[in-house]
């Protein structure tokens, strides 16, 4: 087993979890446009 992390292996897992949390944020922005319609945003 490796322990050394390349950078490619940091930056790899770092956009996996910025796009799990962009999913997440665009889900929840989402809800919020579907509970209310408001035509002034």
């Amino acid at each position: 087993m490796q322990m050394e992390k390349t950078l490619t292996d940091f930056v790899e897992e770092d956009r996996f979890e910025l796009h799990s949390y962009l999913n997440y944020l665009l889900d929840e922005h989402s809800k919020e446009d579907n509970s209310y319609n408001d035509p002034s945003l």
